[in-house]
């Protein structure tokens, strides 16, 4: 074949030579005028000479004897997502961006929200599960054979998901499914299994957590934020007694319930639909269902703000573990200002989303680069000028039906933490009047760049789509989001700004216990925030 393209490559040079001689490039004399639109070059070289382009020029449309047929890429705004549901509910969604590659994902709706008081902990232990030994794939064969097909695998828990994801070479993306529905349905859980995990996660939880309180920080603020019944407090990080209370049964009974047809999504890039709905019918359709066959729907989770002010024994902890102290300025305190805001599917998602990205973030120390945030509204306005933060960013965390949005902040001297939550509500407030539509610009930006650079990778791509298929079982293309962001006003964002100040604040506070003595009550923070005094247009 590679002869065949060569020998006629060879021939249409040769028809350059006999036109304009030599080696079949132009002399200098010889003027050329090129009309692309309809294939027609006129030469003068003696006499004029007309001749048809494409009969000597290698266009890339030129289909050569011997290739296969290619079917042409039809080019249209937005990805083309097809989706379908299979006989036993299970819906199946695919991109086709005609990659070598697949990515293929089992998404199920749950996560730690819908834990019940008897399965917490579920979630962080059925994402380190993953893959688990079964009778068909154990384990001397399931590694082997995960590395013979050269997929990437991985699993993520998050608080309204859990996602078993992969890339694998498209030829051999159905033996990967096949291994996604067997480890994950057919799974053989042992008390070995959960204890050895066990071990895992409570290391984990002391030597990254506990000897590294901001590593807890995120979780921690759900907790304060929402009653203590709600499911968006359900934890992702266990502590020990959480841990302890884990058995094989814990984790069956979740799967149980929540791991049924209605409420997963078998989703692909990169992949013909009609191949992906034969690879669910083949391995999904039989899915063992021992509980109810529906799709599952969150309680609302009620918001009530509230302070935790946390004494960091760090520490204390490292002395039991024979570890040196932490000398790192970031250990010394961190004060986290937080309130509810708007979930997902609220026409404000997107006001939100554009201000985190307005503020940003900024850190004493960064390795510079594109995307160092040195143009960020906090890199701008604290980083250069409150010698005490070491760092600080904005935090927005959105969900089905509710949200949070704050200020992350920690600081080299603890005894600037009543200042530090005052910064916080000023860097607010400095918003709620009318600002340099630059500032807007730089967010609106930066949001786009996430979107694009999100949905340019398969599994970027992949988890966008598998999680819209969950949650609200439809997708919004990246131009729909680019459309709505640039919709974003300034009102927009002074308005979101001022309401802020009517939501009752979520703050956590750790440092020494020294330093935390003269911290203010919630009720003199809550005063503070209600007398908070605008500053003028």
């Amino acid at each position: 074949m590679l002869r065949n393209i060569t020998r006629q490559l060879i021939n249409k040079n040769n028809k350059m030579k006999e036109i304009f001689g030599g080696n079949g490039i132009l002399n200098k004399n010889i003027n050329k005028t090129l009309y692309m639109n309809n294939y027609k070059t006129t030469c003068q070289k003696d006499e004029y000479k007309e001749i048809i382009v494409r009969n000597w020029m290698c266009d890339l449309r030129t289909e050569f004897e011997g290739t296969p047929k290619i079917n042409p890429i039809e080019i249209k705004e937005g990805l083309n997502v097809m989706n379908s549901t299979l006989e036993n509910g299970l819906t199946v969604s695919s991109i086709e961006n005609y990659s070598q590659t697949t990515a293929i994902a089992l998404g199920v709706l749950g996560g730690s929200r819908l834990e019940m008081e008897h399965e917490k902990g579920a979630t962080v232990f059925l994402e380190k599960l993953a893959y688990s030994n079964t009778e068909k794939y154990p384990e001397d064969v399931l590694f082997p054979k995960l590395e013979t097909i050269g997929v990437t695998a991985g699993s993520s828990g998050l608080r309204e998901s859990i996602v078993y994801a992969g890339e694998v070479i498209r030829g051999r993306v159905e033996e990967f499914a096949d291994i996604i529905a067997d480890t994950t349905f057919n799974s053989v859980i042992t008390d070995n299994t959960i204890e050895e995990h066990k071990e895992i996660l409570e290391r984990y939880f002391y030597m990254d957590f506990q000897i590294n309180p901001p590593e807890l920080i995120g979780e921690m603020i759900h907790r304060i934020a929402y009653e203590p019944s709600s499911q968006l407090a359900n934890t992702l990080v266990l502590d020990p007694e959480m841990i302890k209370s884990i058995t094989p049964k814990t984790i069956q009974n979740y799967k149980d319930r929540l791991y049924v047809p209605k409420n997963m999504v078998l989703s692909a890039v990169g992949i013909e639909h009609e191949r992906l709905v034969d690879i669910g019918n083949k391995y999904f359709s039989n899915i063992p269902i021992r509980g109810e066959n529906k799709r599952y729907s969150f309680s609302p989770s009620k918001y009530t703000g509230g302070l935790h002010v946390n004494n960091d024994v760090s520490d204390k902890i490292r002395e039991e573990l024979r570890l040196p102290p932490n000398d790192d300025p970031r250990a010394n305190a961190q004060v986290f200002l937080a309130f509810e805001s708007d979930s997902i599917e609220s026409e404000h998602f997107y006001n939100y989303a554009v201000l985190q990205c307005l503020l940003g973030g900024g850190a004493s120390f960064t390795s510079g680069g594109p995307g160092s945030g040195y143009f960020s509204f906090l890199n701008m306005n604290v980083m250069g000028h409150v010698p005490f933060v070491h760092n600080i960013s904005a935090i927005y965390s959105p969900y089905i039906d509710s949200g949070l949005f704050g200020i992350y902040v920690t600081i080299a001297d603890p005894a600037r933490l009543i200042n530090t939550l005052e910064l916080c509500y000023n860097i607010i407030g400095s918003l709620t009047s009318p600002f340099d539509e630059e500032i807007l610009l730089r967010g609106k930006s930066q949001l786009k760049h996430q979107v694009y650079s999100v949905t340019d990778t398969r599994s970027g791509l992949l988890d966008d789509l598998t999680r819209q298929m969950l949650y609200s079982n439809k997708y919004i293309s990246r131009e729909e989001h680019i459309r709505k962001i640039d919709k974003v006003t300034i009102d927009d964002i002074t308005n979101l700004c001022k309401n802020l100040f009517k939501i009752p604040p979520s703050i956590f506070v750790n440092a020494k216990e020294e330093h935390l003595k003269n911290f203010p009550s919630f009720d003199n923070i809550v005063n503070f925030q209600n007398n908070y005094k605008f500053p003028d247009k």
